[in-house]
């Protein structure tokens, strides 16, 4: 049946294709997609419902009675996907028609392509939800020279575009739906394409791209409330940050990293939802940032079952902890699979410092704030692993949390070793990021010199701080810099591969770096801040998985209320649920609660 599906929509797509076609160039991003009004999305699935029906009762057609004037105008090619469970059971698409001729066609297509698996009768589609596309206008450009190279798909969006190729014959095509239900990256899409079309892999002269935009939408329930979907997305305006809507994502989002602790204390690493499997993959630097996410979580909310999660996983994790041979009282933390890095260490301290009852694991705080302080050299620069003879990495992230954690503990207890480090850290640090800015260096570090600026009063941290801050800003996208309002607030700097989940760890140093800006006076700085960090809980909160947004989902306790790698990808690894739920806790904070409050956010401030 799925063979079937996609050879049909890669015909009845290419002899669309075939005529009246817009010439265009790679940079062109937005070929015009149809308008269709929510309540004509609604009627037209009422349609689509009502044609499957008296098709499987008795195989004729569903013909409307009532058929309103302006959608008669509309001409478009639909595509109708039955689903159940989340799994595709038939796929129909219509040439270009009418939009009510167009739907009724594709809906027989589809119910004749899910008798290929089976009987499809009035029983089976009361328990099958339907996904309804109208195709817009067709672009197309010879993609070579660009095949290979970044060229060839910088022009299109992950979840916002479908894709023809065209190549002496060979036909592939893909909908911006399938971008997102089987989490396919341009590349990935255009490769899988290329694959079926050329399997070869002879010249790529002649061939010729094709891409389009759909509006996209999908029942609820069978026979319910639909919704429109943007790259598979319910798109939320920024009036959804509110002090009541932060609050229900943080919980949910608690509960969700509970949901997946594993019996040994340990989290499942990522769920996939395009295949309903979980990676055997691990990370013990993400394993330990997931447990100090969920201590804060504990301390902030005092419920026993968060608490007992948070001490679970902060028992099983001090368990490999280890003596850092020949250096008295300090040590560091040894992962199961062998890994040694600074940052798992970090992470680890920062759990203990900030646990509801950080007293029980004092000794073993104090021998990991000893190991990472032997480990800064004399320049001021942070070896990243123990022992320090193994190949390093981890330069832009691990010394950041050392530093964070060091700071933490000098919150609680002021050392003077620890401003010493601090002292040899930020000339070269500094340097660092003034030669080759990153931008995951800049919340890490952000948070530790906001902190110990506070706590000392050095102006020089505080100006480090507003330094990296203010860089980072500049790759905040809104309607300026950005034709999608589903990205808007979120972080896109250079060298990454778009805004990401990441915005959620950006979004701790923003809400750091704004309480620093009040606390000194700076009244103009701190009112951007103000506005970055509210734009940014935006994202974090756009990343959350809805289950309006779940035509494709199998397993929705594994899938909803994490949180998204990305916008295009929709694999829900637990760093990115704890950055997020610390992220939107931090911004509940510093925008509605006490002497901290974002008092600028609507009118402004004199």
């Amino acid at each position: 049946m799925q063979a079937r599906s996609v050879m049909l929509i890669c015909l009845v797509f290419l002899a669309a294709a075939g005529g009246g076609r817009a010439a265009a160039q790679p940079g062109d991003t937005a070929p015009p997609v149809p308008k269709i009004a929510p309540a004509d999305q609604q009627f037209v699935t009422w349609m689509v419902r009502r044609v499957l029906e008296q098709y499987a009762a008795d195989g004729s057609t569903y013909d409307s009675p009532h058929r309103p004037t302006h959608l008669a105008r509309l001409r478009t090619q639909m595509v109708v996907t039955l689903r159940r469970g989340g799994a595709i059971c038939g796929v129909g698409v219509s040439p270009p028609a009418p939009i009510l001729e167009a739907a009724r066609q594709a809906a027989i297509a589809a119910f004749e392509a899910a008798t290929d698996s089976g009987p499809v009768d009035s029983e089976s589609l009361a328990r099958t939800r339907l996904e309804i596309e109208a195709i817009g206008e067709v672009a197309t450009t010879p993609i070579v020279p660009y095949w290979g190279s970044a060229q060839s798909f910088a022009f299109l969006e992950p979840g916002v575009h479908g894709i023809v190729l065209q190549l002496r014959g060979g036909k592939g095509a893909m909908r911006p739906s399938e971008f997102v239900s089987n989490n396919l990256s341009v590349r990935q899409a255009l490769r899988r394409l290329n694959e079926r079309m050329n399997p070869a892999h002879e010249s790529h002269q002649g061939m010729m791209a094709s891409w389009f935009r759909t509006t996209h939408w999908h029942e609820l329930e069978p026979g319910g409330e639909v919704v429109q979907l943007k790259r598979g997305l319910v798109v939320l305006g920024p009036e959804v940050v509110t002090e009541g809507t932060l609050t229900e994502a943080i919980h949910s989002i608690a509960e969700y990293m509970i949901y997946r602790q594993l019996p040994s204390g340990e989290f499942s690493y990522q769920y996939e939802p395009s295949t309903d499997t979980y990676a055997q993959e691990n990370n013990y630097v993400r394993q330990a940032d997931a447990a100090w996410g969920l201590v804060l979580y504990a301390r902030q909310s005092g419920a026993q079952a968060v608490v007992e999660a948070a001490d679970k996983t902060t028992r099983l994790l001090t368990q490999h902890v280890m003596d850092l041979p020949g250096v008295e009282g300090a040590g560091y933390f040894l992962g199961p699979d062998g890994s040694t890095d600074l940052g798992a260490t970090a992470l680890l301290c920062l759990a203990l410092t900030d646990h509801p009852q950080a007293g029980r694991y004092r000794a073993v705080r104090d021998k990991l704030v000893a190991g990472m302080c032997w480990l800064q050299k004399p320049s001021g620069r942070f070896i990243t692993v123990f022992p320090p003879t193994l190949p390093e990495r981890g330069w832009e992230t691990f010394p950041g949390q050392a530093l964070l954690a060091l700071a933490r503990v000098y919150a609680e207890e002021p050392q003077d070793r620890i401003e010493q480090v601090f002292a040899a850290a930020l000339p070269v640090y500094r340097g660092d990021f003034r030669k080759a800015p990153q931008a995951d260096f800049v919340p890490w570090h952000t948070q530790a010199f906001a902190l110990m600026a506070r706590k000392t009063g050095r102006r020089d941290y505080a100006d480090f701080v507003f330094e990296m801050n203010d860089w980072l800003a500049q790759h905040q996208l809104d309607a300026r810099n950005c034709p999608w309002p589903e990205l808007y607030g979120g972080i896109d700097p250079p060298g990454k591969n778009g805004v990401s989940a990441a915005t959620a760890l950006y979004l701790e140093g923003f809400a750091d770096a704004l309480v620093l800006a009040r606390e000194l006076g700076d009244a103009e700085r701190a009112r951007r801040y103000a506005r970055m960090v509210r734009a940014a809980a935006r994202l974090v909160l756009q990343l959350q998985f809805r289950r309006a947004e779940g035509f494709y989902v199998r397993s929705g306790i594994d899938c909803f209320d994490g949180v998204r790698n990305a916008p295009w990808d929709n694999r829900i690894r637990i760093d990115n649920c704890r950055h997020a739920l610390s992220a939107l806790s931090r911004a509940r904070e510093v925008l509605f609660f006490g002497d901290t409050a974002d008092k600028c956010s609507v009118t402004p401030c004199e």
